[in-house]
């Protein structure tokens, strides 16, 4: 009889942690979401780089202004004024990921390095879209890509 007691209880044990571990792969799939959703990953940039700001700037909108629009009807995610009235700058969210997460689990030497030059291509587009947004009339005299993962960033 003991022993149906402790299998009764080690079963009890057993569905605590499969709920657990339910819960914990219900989570890394909402994460996973995030990673793949263009607009969500996006979203994810501009917040980290909100954040960065307000804890570096305050949330001043006479230092800074979030979701900025130029006079050409651009919208840029952050406008970091200078000095000077005439001219800021503007900081803008990339998050390139894809190729690059292809590049990382490829394991096809050939395919990898195709994977790698698609990435540093993205990288590029990302910067000279970045690169747009510095025009006199739009008082913007510098732009700075964002890039909201240390590793990206790092490679």
């Amino acid at each position: 009889q003991r022993q149906v007691v402790d299998v009764i209880k080690d079963l009890a044990k057993l569905q605590e942690s499969s709920t657990v571990l339910g819960k914990i792969n219900d989570n890394i799939q909402s994460l996973q979401e995030v990673f793949i959703n263009t607009k969500k990953r996006g979203n994810v940039g501009e917040f980290v780089l909100e954040k960065i700001l307000t804890n570096m700037l305050g949330s001043n909108q006479k230092l800074w202004e979030r979701q900025y629009k130029t006079i050409d009807g651009k919208v840029v995610d952050a406008y970091v004024k200078t000095d000077s009235e005439k001219e800021g700058i503007a900081i803008d969210s990339k998050f390139s990921i894809d190729n690059y997460q292809r590049y990382l689990v490829s394991e096809d030497i050939k395919v990898k390095e195709n994977y790698l030059k698609d990435f540093r291509n993205d990288i590029r587009k990302r910067i000279d879209e970045v690169g747009k947004y510095i025009n006199i009339k739009n008082k913007i005299s510098s732009a700075v890509m964002f890039i909201p993962s240390e590793e990206i960033f790092a490679f």
